[in-house]
């Protein structure tokens, strides 16, 4: 969420009327891809929890966006009609729904129950897709007419495809042994709902039908249960582990990559997807979420849990090269109508409509 902030307010800035400013409100010491120790847990909650309301009360805004609705508690009551916030998704609420917090305190239910009553009370809510704004009206009070879906954009400046010989991004591949391999990428967390387990059990299926080049090239962590079940599917030595990686890294990631395979149980968007096609990289991802909304026909989409279904279509990309070039072109085409200037720019007509409401 802080580059999610700091991108806004860099394709704001150039767009600004005479007369209107935007200020980037900012803790000390945000970094972005710090692992969370429990000490930088701590930190977090005080931010949130504390800090940042107080911070609010006494500054002094026309239109306050709120790019995180998990903050939304930290507003001022009376500042909610002044105030627009971006729903990325109401995860917690639909992992409730499946049983279970995921390890939210009672602490932080009370919270962020606040910050859905604060939320729903606001001027306007960005929502970043259809799913993400059916979420809101089912699990909240926010009137429709609140509701705003725009979608996220891609950078298309910093993801794009490589050149057919770029050496940056064979020495990426050199660096991480992935020279000669076809290479299936997944990124994202070990959390529930990105469905790690699938991307396993088909990356098991590859192996099993004859694709025995094929390496799993994972930016983000395993749970510890995933690291036991990439033992038992004997992957060890097949998965390309790669906790962190700066931004450079990303795109060459997805250059470097034959496929992302994406199987999230749910998503309120799903930018990798984007991004992915962006870059001119095959798409197969299941229908969680918002991700039949973004990758329309330019990705190949199966039920999260359709091991076999998923693996023929991966299959199909890494063997068929015909069919790996169609989504690649319609993956660029598609990705050409998602950009981050035309989503920063209705961001500012709202702010504009909730200024003018207020005057």
């Amino acid at each position: 969420m802080v580059l999610y902030a700091r991108t806004v307010f860099k394709y704001l800035t150039p767009i600004l009327r005479p007369g209107d400013s935007v200020a980037l409100d900012e803790p000390p010491g945000g970094e972005i891809g710090v692992p969370l120790t429990a000490r930088g847990r701590i930190s977090v909650k005080f931010q949130k929890r504390l800090a940042l309301p107080l911070r609010l009360r006494s500054r002094r805004f026309d239109v306050l966006h709120i790019v995180d609705s998990d903050y939304s508690a930290a507003i001022p009551e009376g500042k909610l009609q002044r105030s627009v916030v971006t729903c990325h998704d109401l995860m917690p609420m639909l992992q409730q729904e499946s049983g279970v917090w995921g390890g939210l305190s009672l602490a932080g239910r009370l919270f962020f129950r606040q910050s859905m009553r604060k939320m729903a009370r606001c001027a306007c809510v960005l929502s970043v897709s259809r799913f993400s704004r059916d979420c809101i009206l089912k699990y909240t009070d926010t009137p429709e007419n609140r509701i705003l879906v725009v979608y996220e954009g891609v950078d298309h400046h910093r993801f794009r495809p490589g050149a057919e010989d770029d050496p940056i991004r064979e020495a990426f591949r050199r660096q991480h042994g992935l020279t000669g391999k076809r290479v299936v990428l997944h990124i994202g967390a070990g959390v529930w709902y990105k469905n790690v387990e699938t991307v396993l059990h088909v990356m098991r299926e590859l192996i099993n039908r004859g694709c025995s080049d094929a390496v799993l090239l994972k930016i983000g962590r395993f749970s510890p249960e995933q690291e036991a079940l990439c033992a038992r599917l004997g992957l060890q030595d097949r998965v390309v582990l790669l906790p962190k990686v700066t931004d450079e890294e990303t795109v060459l990631a997805y250059q470097a990559s034959d496929l992302l395979l994406w199987p999230s149980l749910y998503e309120g968007f799903g930018i990798c997807v984007l991004e992915a096609m962006a870059c001119a990289t095959p798409v197969v991802c299941s229908n969680g979420g918002s991700l039949p909304e973004v990758a329309g026909d330019a990705g190949v989409v199966h039920d999260p849990q359709d091991v076999p279904g998923l693996a023929a279509s991966c299959l199909q990309v890494l063997e068929d090269q015909a069919f790996a070039n169609t989504l690649r072109d319609k993956g660029l085409a598609r990705a050409a109508g998602f950009r981050r200037e035309n989503t920063v720019a209705t961001y500012y007509s709202a702010y504009t409509r909730v200024n003018d409401g207020c005057a």
